[in-house]
């Protein structure tokens, strides 16, 4: 890391010029790294997600959504919404979907 070796090079009296031809870098960069207390970071804003757009509506859902249903109740609404797709309806089309071979 460039940093650790600069900070090691300005404790052993070595010239900031020096250092800068040893390690290949600008005389600028070097008493920037010399300068500072703790390596550089890089930073930059959060980008936010795909998802900020839907959000509000996402979680007025969440509220509405009732809480009793738990991953059982997901799956039953996930395979009600395949059979829709499918056009299909009813406990035949359930059955069908599972696989079961009902009377």
């Amino acid at each position: 890391m460039e940093w650790a070796q600069v900070r090691a090079l300005v404790v052993d009296g070595v010239s900031k010029r020096e250092i800068a031809r040893r390690l290949g870098i600008n005389r600028r960069t070097v008493a920037r790294l010399a300068r500072s207390v703790e390596p550089p970071r890089y930073r930059r804003a959060p980008a936010g997600s795909q998802l900020d757009l839907f959000e509000p509506v996402l979680r007025r859902l969440l509220e509405e959504w009732p809480a009793d249903q738990g991953a059982a109740g997901d799956r039953g609404v996930a395979r009600r919404v395949r059979l829709r797709r499918l056009g299909r309806s009813g406990e035949a089309a359930a059955a069908r979907a599972s696989g079961s071979h009902g009377a």
